[in-house]
């Protein structure tokens, strides 16, 4: 079976979705399909912007761009959905926020100023159409698919992806810091940790993994706090030393606003780590269960703040949930993921 992976993709930018396709395409490959990727950049700072990236992928006919045409096609990140194969599978990773629940508020643009409604609504029409053109619509989380749901009408099976490379990850040990890996953005919310760390009876070490536009702020803020000799800043690290910091912390923070997933939690896991995270963190806490495989705070300073001390404290109490975690996420398999994404009984899925 011949198979095209459709990638929407921000040059030089390398986050969550980059590293799915990048599994996705190998993980295909090693069951004997011919994949091909396609990545059409994306562009989205103007309403301009955003129209050409839809009808970039709308005007790509992948049945009949090559004499050897695709078999099916999977769609992932907006607006890759919109190109054209009779067999379009879509496993969504994320639509457009910003014209949806993001639409006017500080994380994404005011409909008012630069998305005016009316060109909201149509491209709320044409991911209504595209979505009605697919085989099957698979989700990476129950969040993406809700969302789904209640803007659009559209069902959808959740297919939860993690890394392939499992036997890479260990534990070493639980030592006394703390690890926050991700893009320190303000949906982020590395701020709360910061915050909490401040108002903590008992300070630990902090280490955050990773950049973004928040980063000074977040270092001068410590600072402002008197605790920057407790958090570590280390940028984006090779994947080597990433392992090693998951192997050796006592709990992986996650504290972003409303994920679509968050593959941090599963490196968590996978590393016998429990994550500690807030009950508004979207699609990670979909497979955190409170005081089984980590902590599930409010999503405030001062409740987070009593997890950071409870964490330290009760050592032996981690280590069990991170076994736990461990159980939970040994049991999923690309195997699942690649068998249902390339099944033969595709009927239309139609919106509900």
């Amino acid at each position: 079976m011949k198979i095209i992976v459709c990638n929407s993709k921000i040059p030089f930018v390398q986050g969550g979705t980059e590293l799915l396709i990048k599994w996705l395409v190998e993980q295909l490959k090693e069951r004997g399909f011919t994949v091909e990727e396609i990545a059409i950049p994306l562009t989205w700072k103007t309403e301009k912007d955003i129209m050409k990236s839809y009808l970039q992928w709308r005007m790509t006919n992948l049945q009949e761009a090559s004499e050897i045409p695709a078999d099916i096609v999977i769609a992932t990140k907006f607006p890759s959905y919109m190109v054209q194969h009779p067999r379009k599978i879509i496993w969504l990773f994320h639509q457009f926020r910003q014209i949806y629940d993001w639409a006017g508020t500080d994380l994404g643009y005011s409909c008012e100023r630069v998305l005016q409604n009316d060109t909201r609504a149509k491209l709320i029409q044409l991911d209504n159409n595209a979505f009605n053109e697919a085989s099957r619509i698979f989700t990476i989380s129950r969040r993406v698919g809700s969302r789904l749901k209640k803007y659009n009408g559209f069902g959808s099976k959740v297919l939860y992806p993690f890394p392939p490379d499992k036997n890479n990850y260990k534990c070493i040990d639980y030592d006394d810091f703390l690890l926050h890996v991700g893009r320190l953005e303000k949906n982020k919310r590395a701020d709360l940790i910061i915050e909490a760390l401040g108002k903590s009876t008992r300070k630990m070490e902090i280490v955050f993994v990773g950049e973004g536009s928040e980063r000074i702020s977040l270092q001068k803020r410590a600072e402002e706090l008197g605790i920057q000799k407790y958090t570590r800043f280390l940028g984006w690290v090779h994947k080597p030393e990433l392992l090693d910091l998951y192997s050796r912390a006592a709990a992986v923070l996650f504290t972003a606003f409303d994920e679509d997933f968050g593959l941090v939690s599963t490196e968590a896991f996978l590393s016998r780590k429990p994550v500690i995270a807030t009950s508004d963190s979207g699609g990670a806490i979909e497979i955190i269960e409170d005081g089984k495989t980590g902590i599930i705070c409010d999503p405030n300073s001062d409740s987070l703040a009593r997890c950071l001390e409870a964490a330290l404290d009760k050592k032996p109490i981690l280590k069990l949930m991170g076994e736990n975690a461990f159980e939970l996420i040994s049991k999923w398999s690309w195997d699942v993921i690649i068998e249902k994404l390339t099944a033969d009984d595709m009927m239309p899925l139609r919106r509900e």
